[in-house]
């Protein structure tokens, strides 16, 4: 037989017993199960918290240059987006515009555009056009000063927002 102390009434008890036969408090064993559960509690919100703070840490840190450059490709698809909109509201059918690619500056300044109208018959007519200053310019030579004589670069069908 094991004895110890009531930490209440200091009067020495069996280790066994649930509650103090003096001053009826819990027993020695029933505190020990109640500290173990409660440290146990607390080392596996610790843990879990760390495990939080650590996580958040790992997260990925993106550099100036990357994220001036993704800046730059949404302002590029947003231009796309609208200047898409002012194109297809210019036709008397929407419907029938058919864009084939769009090659753009790096600022997205200037879009121009190579697609096919389709007619009545099922024809094709292929047409091209520059996107500037929030206007289209359909003739030749804003074609050549804009389009042929710039460094343009392709803009990749996202999310098919050329249908």
């Amino acid at each position: 037989m094991k004895f110890s102390k009531c930490k209440f009434c200091k009067q020495d008890i069996l280790d066994t017993v649930r509650r103090c036969p003096h001053c009826d408090s819990q027993g020695p064993r029933r505190t020990r199960i109640i500290n173990r559960s409660m440290l146990g509690l607390v080392i596996f919100i610790t843990v879990a918290m760390i495990g939080i703070v650590y996580s958040r840490t790992q997260e990925r840190v993106y550099t100036r240059e990357e994220i001036e450059e993704a800046r730059r490709i949404e302002k590029i698809y947003s231009r796309l987006l609208s200047a898409n909109f002012f194109l297809r509201t210019s036709v008397a059918d929407p419907s029938t515009v058919i864009i084939d690619h769009v090659t753009s500056n790096s600022d997205a300044s200037i879009l121009c555009y190579h697609f096919s109208l389709r007619q009545p018959d099922r024809s094709l007519i292929e047409r091209r056009t520059v996107f500037t200053e929030g206007d289209f310019h359909f003739a030749p030579g804003s074609l050549r000063i804009y389009c042929d004589e710039r460094a343009m670069q392709e803009i990749p069908d996202r999310s098919n927002l050329f249908r």
